[in-house]
């Protein structure tokens, strides 16, 4: 897999080969969990520093849109320049993790031979799993090309998505 970052650091692409990809982007999504629930973590540890109403107003924070994001992200600035002087051991964590207390959304993208043949177990699994914080797609062109390369065509059977609305 390969991830490389943009400029303004607001977006990531991550890729895996068939069939495990969604398994992938389910893993890559309880990393972003984990990730956002540590910085959680560290911020109630850090009240005393932050401040009460900060710490509130970061973890209570609707950011179901833009501007909600683009509070949040001005609410971290701020969090940044109350701890910029402390050295503590909290504090360095809590700064390098403080990008994940913004929304991310974490998309798993396949093409029809993905969702429906070679990877159609993973997809079943990360369906099944208990994480509800994912998008999933399936392509269909409506032509199969298997890996030895001949192509024949199908009828399209299905496409989930699942909506990307996480609080935290």
């Amino acid at each position: 897999a390969c991830a490389s970052r943009i400029p303004s650091g607001r977006l990531a692409w991550s890729n895996s080969l068939f069939e495990d990809n969604a398994e992938f982007g389910l893993g890559m999504r309880l990393a972003v969990t984990a990730q956002t629930e540590l910085a959680q973590t560290l911020l109630r540890e850090s009240a005393s520093l932050v401040g009460d109403e900060l710490v509130t107003a970061i973890l209570e924070a609707d950011q179901s849109d833009e501007t909600g994001i683009a509070a949040q992200r001005e609410r971290l600035t701020a969090l940044r320049n109350k701890l910029a002087s402390d050295t503590s051991t909290t504090t360095k964590l809590l700064l390098g993790t403080a990008e994940a207390l913004v929304r991310r959304s974490v998309w798993i993208v396949g093409g029809d031979g993905w969702a429906y043949d070679i990877g159609f177990g993973g997809v079943a699994h990360v369906l099944a799993s208990s994480c509800l914080f994912y998008n999933s797609d399936a392509a269909d062109d409506l032509l199969c090309v298997d890996l030895g390369g001949s192509a024949t065509t199908h009828k399209k059977t299905q496409t989930t998505t699942t909506p990307n609305t996480p609080k935290t």
